[in-house]
């Protein structure tokens, strides 16, 4: 991809411009990523605050007669906080759910979309096509400002954390600042303050292209299907389940009372897609949670209680997709990946469980049917002891009878008689 080279100024991500000549073509090359420029320079202790002075100082006539709105996230609440504790903050990444939480998930997620927006190129296609030393240099950045757990799993959550920052930000310029206007002269001629005018040319020409306004489409109808949406506001799903386990101590008698009659699968369905009016934000939701219900109540029986797991629980429930577990968002992976493994494991999964209760039932068949058999014969032996001691006593009966009429039987007889 060609690189077009600036001239007259350069606008940072913060919004302030500096003037700088023009280079010539032979000093740059002609492949060079606009973003280059950027990336090389030497970066202050602390861009965000700098940068944020800077727009204030350049939009502020600007802005005089603006409503008064919230405004960007700058991150200068995190700087301060750095600056002031002298200690990176450390990260909580649990490896069944692939996402930061913890006290200082909140920091994270602005501190690295503030750093997507200062160094990620808006002229690309799609994440993929990031070059890998600038990815490479968001995450040194990522690595500096915060300790890292020591695990496997934990580039690829800061890897995907970047990267979902990157595709939130376009989807907003697309959204807020390209859909805004009809033509192409008015979206240029709206530029959002916070990007440079030929990133954000590049980004008209891209969006107006036949080829992805078809596949825009075609992603629209997708999303029109989507059922169950979930209603967390700006906490993540991974977050909430990260809440839910809060140690014991730290819970209301509510809180401890509802984990003592549901687990937790159902609890987080119901979080997230309950309205706070009490109903379903589908019907979709409330099937699927009757679904739940059914699962939890085999559990009861088999075990005496429920030992599924909430993935587990949700695979069975949910169906599977190859890169994520239904119903837990983005950060949890599947048993396994791949659509056809994945269904050939959902349904191991429910053989399984099929069959643990297929013998537990079998079990308490044969148990009932042993006691059955003992109560019988326990029933039998009391009516034939019954039915001796009638015989008895009518025997004994009769020999007072017939000694009163002075008839006389043989004790061997009579024994034999009686026996």
């Amino acid at each position: 991809m060609a690189s077009r080279i600036r001239s007259g100024s350069i606008r940072t991500r913060g919004g302030a411009q500096r003037a700088i000549p023009t280079p010539p073509t032979e000093e740059i090359g002609e492949h060079e990523l606009p973003m280059e420029l950027n990336v090389a320079q030497p970066r202050e202790e602390h861009p965000s605050i700098d940068s944020h002075d800077g727009l204030n100082r350049s939009s502020a006539a600007s802005c005089s007669n603006r409503k008064r709105t919230r405004g960007q996230t700058m991150g200068i609440k995190w700087a301060k906080k750095r600056k002031s504790e002298k200690v990176k903050p450390s990260l909580e990444i649990p490896k069944d759910l692939r996402r930061v939480v913890g006290d200082n998930a909140q920091q994270f997620i602005t501190e690295t979309s503030q750093i997507v927006k200062q160094h990620a190129p808006l002229n690309v296609e799609k994440w993929s096509k990031i070059p890998t030393y600038i990815i490479d240099k968001m995450i040194q950045l990522v690595n500096e400002k915060f300790n890292l757990p020591d695990e496997l799993h934990t580039l690829g959550v800061i890897i995907q954390q970047l990267r979902d920052h990157f595709n939130a930000w376009r989807y907003r310029l697309y959204r807020f600042h390209y859909k805004k206007y009809k033509t192409d002269e008015q979206r240029r001629a709206h530029c959002p303050n916070d990007i440079d005018q030929e990133d954000w040319n590049w980004l008209i020409n891209y969006w107006s292209d036949p080829k992805f306004k078809r596949v825009s489409e075609a992603n629209k109808a997708n999303r029109a299907k989507q059922t169950m949406i979930a209603r967390v506001g700006t906490m993540s799903i991974a977050r909430n389940i990260h809440k839910m386990r809060e140690p014991i101590e730290n819970l209301t008698p509510e809180q401890i009372q509802e984990i003592e009659q549901k687990p937790e699968y159902m609890r987080l369905w119901e979080k997230v897609r309950r309205k706070r009016d009490g109903s379903w934000v589908d019907k979709d939701a409330e099937d699927a949670y009757k679904r739940m219900e059914e699962l939890h109540g085999d559990q009861l029986r088999q075990y005496g209680k429920d030992t599924l797991s909430t993935e587990r629980a949700y695979t069975l429930v949910l169906g599977h997709r190859s890169s994520y577990i239904r119903g837990m968002g983005s950060g949890p992976i599947p048993f396994e990946s791949g659509g056809t493994r994945g269904q050939r494991i959902r349904a191991q999964i429910r053989a399984e469980i099929e069959q643990e209760m297929a013998v537990r039932i079998q079990t308490e068949v044969e148990e009932r049917m042993s006691q059955r058999e003992r109560e019988a014969e326990t029933r039998i032996a009391e009516m034939q002891a019954q039915m001796r001691a009638e015989m008895q006593s009518q025997m004994r009966s009769m020999m007072e009878q017939l000694s009163q009429m002075g008839l006389t039987i043989p004790t061997q007889q009579a024994s034999k008689e009686n026996d």
